[in-house]
């Protein structure tokens, strides 16, 4: 075999460990979630939301940009898993609902880990979803957006277990990355491993608590 052929099967090996590195596949310590018990006290705090919320912005958006989340999850072991973007004003302009087995018409795993993808685009006001390879959409941005001639701006990742959160519900994310994507390249705008020493912090919760640790057995490989 000459060099060169040598030399481009060992660029596309590279390649491959790279595309592979990207994806979001759980690796090492990971991120667990688990919403608190509610109070017996219904009067004194009649609805206890779990929620994490990751800020990162606010962020404009041009019309020829995408951005995107990236994410390993596995979802809450009772109640629905929720994930939405807020744009600069607060409002929620995307959000998606994992329950009983089902996210936007595409089938994921209860009990294991997912790949999710979700591609948010401003000059179409939709988005698409992708889930363990499959991918459904566009889905168009919360109705919100149209009222206001539009949503381009974004500042924080929001997850919730519902209203009210089911008390002792565990969630587990890994390899988390939320980027732009624009004809200039890509910028990270937040990220997290949990397996590198001050690489950030949160999302922050409220109604419950972020761990990182290492996920049990069943956990520790994809579906």
């Amino acid at each position: 075999m000459t060099s060169r052929n040598l030399f481009v099967l060992f660029a596309l090996f590279t390649a491959l460990l790279v595309s592979a590195a990207r994806a979001s596949q759980p690796s090492g310590l990971a991120g667990e979630f688990i919403t608190e018990t509610n109070p017996s006290d219904t009067f004194l705090c009649p609805d206890s939301p779990f929620q994490a919320y990751m800020y990162f912005g606010p962020r404009t958006l041009d019309p020829a940009e995408t951005l995107t989340l990236e994410m390993a999850l596995v979802p809450f072991s009772s109640g629905v898993t929720a994930l939405g973007f807020d744009d600069a004003t607060g409002g929620t302009f995307m959000g998606v609902v994992f329950s009983n087995g089902s996210v936007h018409g595409l089938p994921y795993n209860r009990f294991g880990w997912n790949d999710v993808i979700v591609r948010m685009r401003p000059a179409t006001q939709d988005f698409i979803l992708k889930v363990n390879g499959s991918e459904a959409g566009p889905f168009p941005y919360d109705s919100f957006c149209q009222d206001s001639g539009g949503c381009f701006t974004a500042q924080a990742f929001r997850m919730d277990n519902g209203s009210p959160s089911v008390g002792g519900a565990i969630a587990w994310i890994d390899t988390l990355s939320i980027s732009r994507e624009s004809p200039l390249g890509v910028e990270v705008f937040a990220g997290r491993t949990f397996d590198v020493c001050g690489e950030g912090v949160g999302p922050a919760t409220v109604h419950g608590a972020l761990l990182t640790e290492d996920p049990p057995s069943r956990f520790r490989t994809k579906r």
